[in-house]
């Protein structure tokens, strides 16, 4: 008999019948009670937290983490509840956090409460389930029948079951007739460094996400600087592009104050392509690295976690221009 542990963070999943606002109160073992259809699969649970996912914050990554390497001689398989508005961002960190671990990591949640009519709670927790026992190895998003990577997917709306997609790269697989069915996408099986082993760490690094609008304001990236900001990420128009002088010497100053800058398209279904138009020379003249086709959230997370686990500048510039588990599909 296959056993998993169903890891529950809150999220509207988790929340219980009440009369006013929603507030996540239900129990891994009262959410176990709503799974139906998971044959001979043994359920485990830990209530690691009872948040709305708007409250997550590195420090639960760091213990949702945990949670899978300290089991994972214990169980073939994990899933997460969670909210659905930053699950993009955890399954996104937990990518990278985990990318050594062998193990089906499932994150899923729900639009509706188990308590409201044509709730999707009930489906997608089974669904995370029976994907979770599949020794499909990596971190995937089970939602709304999708199996979407880890680092793929995005929260393309927010009332629709089915609200979650896979941006610039094709869905891992799906749900048929109840059952998990892996498409086979290598994506994921050249794409392991061996050296990039989470271990503990504190996820502290201090990062932020600057997006490029019609301006010579270069002055919130001197500010970043000044504060003891280690990353940003720049979101940028199109292919990519530097919009005046007053960008350009910001962002000249925080490199030289050792700030690591990457920029990613404003473009959901599109990538960064620094040769595309004369604008975008001086992405590489700056020195700012492009996250290509890779998703905001995926890309925040990437220069959140190297930050946070390497000191050699060097090193995080050649690792985050790699592809680690599936974030990177287009190589300009």
């Amino acid at each position: 008999m296959k056993k998993i542990l169903l890891i529950t963070t809150g999220g509207t999943v988790s929340c219980g019948d009440g009369e006013n606002s929603l507030s996540p109160s239900l129990t891994g073992a009262q959410l176990i009670g709503f799974i139906s259809g998971a044959k001979d699969i043994e359920i485990e649970y830990r209530d690691l937290l009872f948040i709305d996912s708007t409250c997550i914050k590195p420090e639960h990554w760091v213990n949702m983490a945990k949670a899978v390497i300290d089991g994972q001689n214990n169980y073939d398989g994990f899933v997460i509840t969670h909210g659905t508005d930053t699950l993009a961002y955890t399954a996104s960190m937990l990518s990278f956090m985990l990318c050594s671990i062998n193990k089906p990591v499932m994150i899923t949640g729900s639009m509706k409460t188990v308590f409201e009519k044509d709730s999707d709670a009930f489906k997608n927790l089974t669904d995370a389930v029976n994907a979770a026992v599949c020794g499909q190895n990596g971190v995937y998003i089970v939602f709304g029948g999708r199996i979407i990577y880890g680092t793929r997917g995005y929260k393309a709306s927010n009332t629709a079951n089915n609200s979650f997609v896979s941006l610039n790269c094709p869905y891992a697989g799906e749900i048929k007739n109840g059952k998990p069915v892996f498409y086979g996408c290598q994506i994921l099986k050249s794409a392991r460094i061996s050296e990039l082993k989470y271990s503990g760490q504190d996820i502290s690094a201090k990062v932020a996400v600057i997006t490029v609008v019609p301006s010579e304001n270069g002055d919130i990236i001197r500010q970043c600087a000044n504060n003891g900001y280690k990353g940003i990420v720049l979101c940028g128009y199109g292919t990519g592009g530097i919009p005046g002088k007053g960008w350009s010497e910001a962002i000249e100053y925080a490199s030289s104050h050792g700030v690591i800058t990457v920029m990613v398209s404003q473009c959901r279904h599109g990538a960064i392509i620094p040769s595309r138009y004369s604008v975008g020379s001086d992405i590489e003249r700056l020195g700012i690295i492009s996250a290509a086709d890779s998703t905001l959230e995926s890309t925040y997370c990437k220069l959140l976690f190297l930050l946070s686990i390497y000191d050699d500048s060097d090193l995080i510039r050649r690792i985050f221009k790699e592809n680690v588990c599936g974030e990177i599909n287009i190589f300009p």
